[in-house]
């Protein structure tokens, strides 16, 4: 697939062997009619300069779907939309925000608003990292992630930073210097994680207090801060 969209906002990042994490929006048959199918998401692609076939493409940057294609059993001449949320190679490692994705569209198909980009990218975040963490191998973090985040969306301030405070406890226990291998950066998040998980013991049934939504929230911003950078450490270091 064609990176036509992304290559020009995205020249220097988008290089061969670049690695891009991405969802599969929508989909579109060969009359531009839009199609219901559901993705496991999300994907993993790499970036090359040329098509699987050896077809060269001059200067731009190509996708290999070929076993999206294939698993999905979608057709020739259909259309997929994709929103790329990060990519990283040797020198660069970058999430791409809502308000960074710059598309055309093709006649007859409806643009999204910006406001329709930010809920499916924001709405799909933690799904994303819960599911990168389990299949990474961290399935009791991920878990415990989840747990918090239903019981946030609750109004159990108290069972949410409990939760949270579990998933940072579970990065407290890893073995850092072999996931971040700038030695001096992972003493550094060490002293963090040793930092909030205090901070996180001190809040609520702990204490003896009753935590507040503020508490919990805070509680939320940690856990989910370190989750996703630990997503993409563990994706580098594999």
């Amino acid at each position: 697939m064609p990176l036509d969209m992304m290559h020009p906002f995205y020249p220097r990042d988008c290089k061969e062997g670049t690695k891009l994490f991405f969802i599969i929006n929508r989909v579109f048959n060969d009359k531009l009619e839009e199609v219901n199918i559901s993705f496991d998401n999300p994907f993993e692609g790499k970036i090359h300069d040329s098509y699987p076939s050896g077809g060269y493409r001059y200067d731009k940057k190509v996708l290999n779907l070929t076993e999206v294609v294939e698993k999905y059993h979608i057709p020739r001449n259909y259309y997929l939309e994709l929103f790329v949320q990060s990519l990283y190679n040797e020198k660069t490692n970058k999430t791409v925000f809502p308000g960074e994705i710059k598309f055309n569209t093709i006649d007859k198909v409806s643009p999204l608003s910006k406001d329709d980009i930010e809920d499916i990218l924001v709405d799909f975040e933690p799904d994303e990292i819960i599911s990168v963490l389990s299949n990474l191998g961290y399935a009791e973090i991920a878990t415990d992630l989840k747990k918090g985040l239903v019981r946030f969306d609750y109004g159990d301030n108290e069972g949410a930073i409990k939760f949270f405070r579990k998933v940072v406890e579970g990065f407290r226990q890893q073995k850092l210097e072999e996931i971040i291998r700038e030695s001096n950066r992972s003493e550094k998040i060490r002293k963090y994680i040793d930092s909030t998980f205090n901070l996180l013991s001190n809040f609520g049934e702990h204490t003896g207090t009753i935590a507040s939504e503020e508490e919990a929230v805070l509680g939320k911003y940690i856990a989910m801060g370190l989750a996703e950078y630990f997503v993409v450490k563990l994706r580098i270091s594999k």
